[in-house]
């Protein structure tokens, strides 16, 4: 990790992965050539996001009554993660419109 890290590019989530299996203390994880801090920092930034947490958080009692658009623009290969999403955003009654073009 510590070569890699002066020479190449990562995949910060797989890298974040990875830390997070090796990091079982039974050895300085400084070694990778990360710091604690910018472990941490990794760790942090490329979480995955529990949008259901993040949903139930709301106050939906304080809700805009005035549409709110969101244009959310990603390669194809995401469209079933995306699907995902949007449809446990209606089943919080959300109106999700969705436009696919190939």
């Amino acid at each position: 990790l510590a070569i890699n890290k002066i020479a190449g590019r990562w995949d910060y989530p797989r890298l974040k992965d990875l830390i997070i299996e090796i990091d079982t203390g039974e050895f300085d994880i400084e070694a990778t050539g990360f710091t604690e801090e910018e472990i941490e920092e990794l760790i942090t930034k490329f979480a995955i996001i529990d949008i259901d947490k993040l949903l139930n958080e709301l106050d939906m009692s304080q809700a805009i009554d005035k549409p709110i658009w969101a244009v959310i623009r990603t390669d194809g290969k995401n469209q079933e993660i995306l699907e995902k999403v949007l449809t446990l955003l209606e089943k919080r009654n959300i109106k999700v419109e969705r436009s696919y073009e190939i």
